[in-house]
């Protein structure tokens, strides 16, 4: 992927640096559709690559089990003019390189100062509640398809992953008796 959007970057003899690049492919999870979309959309947008949704107010929330911190962290990125379905993927993203730094470092595509807030953020919330979050994030995003309102659904799922006893699934009560 890497190799065909600096192909597309030079025969349209586009300005864009290599982390715009890795952000575009970042963003495709493997589609070479994907990929020329999401440069399509930095290009358009004119979007530096280092804006992007800031998540330490949602991981704190978590690590903390603040619903109201949780709540006005997404109202702050929606206000933003992130859209919920994106912040929620996005999240998923940041939520599976912390797993992967807590379980299999070396997997992880995280380096640098980005690496070890992830690797923090994985301590304080736990392998438990970080796979949960994932696994809660991920029905989120299915479920956001057909919502009236998706920012609602994201909300509904951040209230069960602050407060476990609004989940009634195994991994919630598991990790409640843990």
């Amino acid at each position: 992927l890497h190799q065909l959007l600096a192909d597309v970057a030079d025969r349209a003899n586009l300005n864009i640096d290599e982390e715009s690049l890795t952000i575009a492919i970042q963003r495709a999870k493997g589609s070479a559709r994907d990929a020329l979309s999401a440069l399509d959309q930095i290009v358009a947008s004119g979007l530096r690559p280092d804006v992007r949704a800031n998540f330490d107010g949602l991981f704190d929330a978590l690590a903390r089990t603040d619903i109201v911190a949780a709540l006005t962290a997404v109202a702050a990125l929606t206000g933003d003019g992130w859209d919920p379905e994106q912040l929620a993927e996005n999240f998923i993203s940041e939520l599976r390189q912390t797993f992967l730094l807590l379980t299999a470092p070396d997997l992880s595509s995280t380096y640098g100062g980005d690496r070890e807030r992830l690797a923090a953020w994985g301590q304080q919330i736990g392998l438990p509640g970080t796979v949960r979050a994932i696994e809660a994030l991920g029905r989120s995003v299915r479920e956001m398809h057909s919502a009236p309102d998706a920012t609602v659904v994201l909300e509904v799922t951040l209230a069960r992953l602050t407060h476990p006893e609004l989940d009634a699934n195994v991994a919630a009560v598991m990790e409640r008796v843990a």
